[in-house]
C-alpha cells in the first residue's frame, strides 16, 4: 500500500502512523520492548479492565446484528438445503 496515493494525497494510515511512530523513531529495539513492558507492568490494573470492556461491548454489538438462527428465514436457517 503506497503512503500517498497517485495525486500527492497522504493516506489517513499512513499519515497517523508516522504522526504516531515519529517519537520512538530514536529509541532502539531493546528500549521499545522494555519500555513496553514497564508500562504494561505499571498500567495493567486499567489495561485488563478496558480489555474486558471492549469484548463485552463486542458480543453485544454482535449479537445485536447478528440475527439468531430463530429470526433467519427457513432457507436461510437450514444449510442442508
Amino acid at each position: 500500500m503506497p503512503l500517498a496515493t497517485p495525486d500527492g494525497r497522504w493516506s489517513a494510515g499512513a499519515a497517523s502512523g508516522l504522526l504516531l511512530a515519529r517519537p520512538f523513531a530514536a529509541l532502539s529495539y531493546a528500549d521499545l520492548v522494555h519500555g513496553g513492558k514497564d508500562a504494561i507492568a505499571q498500567h495493567w490494573v486499567w489495561i485488563i479492565p478496558t480489555c474486558v470492556i471492549l469484548f463485552a461491548i463486542y458480543v453485544l454489538v454482535a449479537r445485536k446484528v447478528m440475527p439468531s438462527r430463530e429470526q433467519l428465514p427457513a432457507a436461510a436457517a437450514d444449510p442442508a438445503r
